[in-house]
């Protein structure tokens, strides 16, 4: 996926606030993202549904990880791409954001606003499923294939975004990762994710700011599952 075969605006590189909306950057701001990408060998930290950590004491280490690696120097952390559901959630993010973190030097986030309840990106061609609640694309129901083609889409997309910045290798974290034994897969937010990620070929990996589990759960159940 070349540079030119991405949708880019015209705007001013200074974004508006203390983060950047991923899908609507400037040229300049897509090439400045590119080039971090690439002095970290294709890495970046990915954050599912952070907000939604604050109402859980056990799970407060997750929103504190993300505001602390924002906080940080440009040069001291790979590039943070946030997804957070649209409407509440994201409004309340970006409000945090903007009052807690100077645009100057700081290492802004992407952020990447959601369908409410899964970790997939708002779609205005779909606009019944911004604020569905239930499970998508089962099979069955009348609306499977009009859902079905909304995810294959919406991935397709991120993953093209994904590949014209030179992404390879992702870090992910947040809310909620859960282990299936009956599907022998991640499920849930975080898991939904990164399974569909790993369609398109990336190297995902878990981070500790990940509920319920963890990066070090994550990692044994691969581990077990190459035994099996």
């Amino acid at each position: 996926m070349e540079l030119s075969e991405i949708e880019l605006n015209k705007k001013e590189n200074i974004p508006e606030h203390s983060f950047y909306d991923f899908f609507n950057l400037s040229e300049e701001q897509f090439i400045q993202l590119k080039q971090k990408v690439a002095e970290w060998n294709g890495l970046i930290r990915l954050f599912v549904h952070p907000t939604e950590s604050v109402e859980y004491t056990d799970r407060k280490k997750i929103i504190d990880l993300f505001f602390n690696l924002i906080h940080r120097s440009k040069d001291k952390t790979p590039p943070v791409v946030v997804f957070e559901e649209t409407g509440e959630w994201s409004d309340l993010l970006k409000e945090i954001i903007d009052e807690q973190v100077p645009k100057e030097d700081s290492n802004l986030p992407y952020m990447i606003e959601t369908i409410e309840r899964h970790p997939f990106p708002v779609d205005e061609e779909y606009p019944e499923l911004t604020h569905k609640r239930g499970s998508l694309a089962v099979p069955g129901t009348s609306n499977f294939d009009r859902e079905r083609d909304y995810l294959v889409k919406v991935m397709a997309n991120l993953a093209s975004h994904f590949m014209a910045l030179g992404v390879k290798k992702i870090l992910i974290g947040g809310n909620n990762l859960v282990y299936s034994e009956k599907n022998q897969r991640f499920e849930q937010c975080v898991g939904n994710l990164l399974e569909d990620l790993r369609i398109y070929g990336f190297q995902v990996d878990v981070s500790e700011a990940t509920a319920p589990v963890s990066g070090k759960d994550f990692r044994a159940i691969e581990a077990k599952k190459q035994l099996n």
